[in-house]
């Protein structure tokens, strides 16, 4: 299976990149594209959908509904760090658990914005692992558990957690620090036993609020088609649908990019 099989989407509600932060993130425009429209603009098959800043709130059917037609869903147990039902103990794992059995597409649960001090002082390893065993064991069918790890979150605080995880996305916050891809690779490969590594790619550079160059853009991708075709990473997943309609050079570009795949 070739790459392209293998690209998510990182899904969220519409504009809560902009609205739900106060675009603290200086993004251009309004955003109205939706995860599943954004599957048909980069012609892909896979999304995730993850709850940022509360939002979707429970139930989550008609956004399930809405991705029916994707071939594989990853769902948030855990959402962004803004997301207050998501910290001090709570989780959404409950309602994920009510979609496995309605929706045949969805395949993992996600814990994003995870590897933070203020969550692993509430969300131990042993109550990782117990989130693990309610995917595995106690929803409709077995469902993977998938983290986000940033560049900056490798260390040794993030080791008792990536044990329980099954698959590991790793995400480049600062556009700038993507020069360092292949060192934090092997960084988190020592972190890590033989799980699966999920490449996350940026189109904007978040984590200096401004727009992502060119030079970086096209240096991801080709870095991350070349990790596949080595076997180093079993995907990329692409963020997101909340910039995907704001005109963005690195956006078209990275359209182009999967098409040629």
């Amino acid at each position: 299976m070739g790459l392209k099989e293998n690209i998510w989407l990182w899904g969220q509600v519409p504009n809560s990149h902009h609205e739900e932060l106060n675009n603290i993130y200086n993004l251009p425009g309004v955003n109205k594209m939706t995860p599943a429209e954004a599957l048909d603009y980069f012609g892909i098959q896979n999304s995730c959908m993850i709850v940022m800043e509360n939002k979707p709130a429970p139930p989550f059917d008609p956004w399930a509904d809405a991705l029916k037609g994707a071939k594989k869903v990853a769902w948030s147990i855990l959402g962004s760090g803004g997301s207050d039902r998501n910290n001090n103990g709570g989780s959404d794992i409950d309602e994920v658990l009510k979609l496995v059995e309605k929706y045949d597409n969805i395949v993992a649960g996600v814990a994003d914005d995870f590897m933070r001090p203020e969550r692993m002082a509430v969300y131990t390893p042993e109550v990782v692992a117990g989130f693990r065993d309610t995917l595995h064991n106690k929803a409709a069918r077995k469902l993977d558990f998938w983290t986000v790890i940033y560049e900056h979150e490798i260390n040794d605080n993030a080791k008792p957690y990536l044990d329980v995880f099954d698959v590991v996305s790793m995400w480049t916050w600062c556009a700038k620090n993507l020069k360092d891809l292949d060192e934090n690779y092997n960084k988190l490969k020592k972190y890590l036993k033989d799980q699966p590594v999920m490449a996350g790619c940026y189109m904007w550079d978040y984590g200096d609020h401004r727009p992502m160059t060119m030079e970086n853009m096209k240096m991801q991708l080709d870095k991350y088609g070349n990790w596949y075709e080595q076997g180093k990473i079993d995907g990329m997943i692409l963020c997101s649908n909340c910039i995907a309609d704001l005109g963005l050079d690195t956006v078209e570009y990275t359209k182009e990019w999967i098409s040629k795949l």
